[in-house]
């Protein structure tokens, strides 16, 4: 036995999409003991869709959110995940799911991370790696950092949920929720083969600009390191089409910071992503290292405590 999952996915206008997305959840090699979709207020036939599937099969539960008459990314979609968990009634599944409603992906796609999980207790969240499709055809992995769990599909150990707290109801939260499951210990990992295809690119329901400036935002509001976001904007300059994608998420962290914007509340939080980021930077440069750690291995606790007690101690400014 691998152990019991459930999903939890609002939804908000996935009309497109959804019906992939269903279809894909039905065709699992091992099945979810309960799927929650909540929608968030669908001006379309997104819920018409949802509820004609849950008539189908009695593991699909449909519920409504009253419009609030705009969609909003962060805060938005963690309340509807909220409401969700809520509504399960196999509250002891082992593993709990957050997955949007404009994904598809194989069969095999839950029965293969059951496996991860089994196969490492400390596998605290994980995911395969989205993809989006070419107008050629050819399938494209969108960019994530090594170890970081994609957030249009998070699959988490439940008692790492709970250790975590459960999601910030904040921009960035789908980095807020990695972070501190390496404070707390465990592992966090994506799996590049294990494909699913993003119907819709992130980010883009307000255009792209838009998107990677709210990105920019997110960076900023966890307190990520101004060196750090300098060399992250100059690798995303080779995102299509060149250059928009950096420049917009320099522009989003660089109008934050002069606005003096709210940062996350916890010191020891903005201390341990730094510790990071430092460390993935000093990976990147010093070729000597690279054979001394492993990159897809997520930072554990003390590794990054050390690196910022030695950090504070060197004087180093960075």
């Amino acid at each position: 036995m691998l152990g019991t999952y459930a999903i939890i996915s609002p939804v908000r206008n996935e009309e497109k999409f959804l019906s992939r997305t269903l279809e894909s959840i039905i065709n699992q090699q091992i099945r979810p003991v309960e799927w929650i979709i909540i929608d968030d207020g669908s001006s379309d036939r997104t819920l018409e869709i949802a509820q004609a599937a849950a008539a189908e099969h009695s593991w699909i539960k449909v519920f409504r959110r009253t419009d609030r008459g705009f969609r909003e990314p962060g805060r938005g979609v963690v309340e509807a995940f909220n409401e969700g968990l809520s509504h399960l009634s196999r509250k002891q599944a082992e593993f709990v799911c957050k997955m949007d409603g404009d994904l598809e992906f194989g069969s095999e796609y839950f029965v293969t991370l059951l496996r991860e999980f089994r196969a490492n207790p400390r596998l605290g969240m994980a995911s395969g790696n989205t993809y989006i499709r070419a107008e050629s055809g050819k399938l494209i992995m969108e960019k994530a950092a090594p170890g970081f769990v994609v957030g249009p599909i998070k699959m988490y150990r439940r008692a790492c949920f709970e250790d975590i707290g459960g999601l910030e109801p904040h921009l960035g939260w789908d980095s807020i929720d990695v972070y501190r499951s390496r404070m707390r210990g465990w592992e966090t990992q994506n799996f590049p083969g294990l494909q699913v295809i993003h119907l819709r690119t992130m980010g883009t329901a307000k255009g792209i600009v838009w998107g990677k400036m709210r990105t920019g935002y997110d960076d900023y509001y966890l307190g990520y390191h101004p060196l750090f976001m300098f060399v992250r904007c100059l690798y995303r300059m080779s995102d299509r089409p060149l250059g928009i994608n950096g420049i917009a998420i320099g522009l989003g962290y660089l109008r934050a910071w002069l606005t003096r914007k709210e940062r996350i509340a916890d010191a020891e939080f903005i201390a341990f992503v730094r510790a990071e980021q430092r460390a993935r930077l000093l990976r990147m440069f010093m070729s000597w290292r690279r054979g001394s750690s492993n990159p897809h291995t997520p930072t554990r606790p003390q590794v990054a405590a050390r690196q910022e007690m030695a950090w504070r101690t060197s004087g180093g400014v960075l």
